[in-house]
C-alpha cells in the first residue's frame, strides 16, 4: 500500500496603504500579479481589498510546496 501525502504552502500577507493611494498601489502590481501566478508552482494568487477598510490589502497564495515559493522568492 503506497499513501502519498500532497502538501501545499499557504502564505497570507497584510498591507496597510493610504486610502487615496490603494487604486495607484493596485495598478502598479497589476502585471506582477500575471507573472506570479504563472510561476512555476504557483497555485493561486489573490489579493484583496477590505470594503470596509479600503487601506488593508490582504494578498493570500498558495505554492505546490515550499521549495517552489523559494525558487519563487529568490
Amino acid at each position: 500500500m503506497h499513501i502519498l501525502i500532497a502538501l501545499s504552502l499557504l502564505i497570507t500577507s497584510e498591507l496597510s496603504i493610504q486610502t487615496e493611494k490603494v487604486e495607484e498601489f493596485l495598478a502598479v502590481i497589476h502585471g506582477g500579479l500575471e507573472i506570479s501566478r504563472n510561476f512555476s508552482g504557483n497555485k493561486s494568487f489573490d489579493v484583496f481589498v477590505d470594503q470596509e477598510k479600503p487601506g488593508e490589502v490582504l494578498f493570500i497564495e498558495k505554492w505546490e510546496s515550499e521549495r517552489r515559493f523559494q525558487e519563487y522568492y529568490q
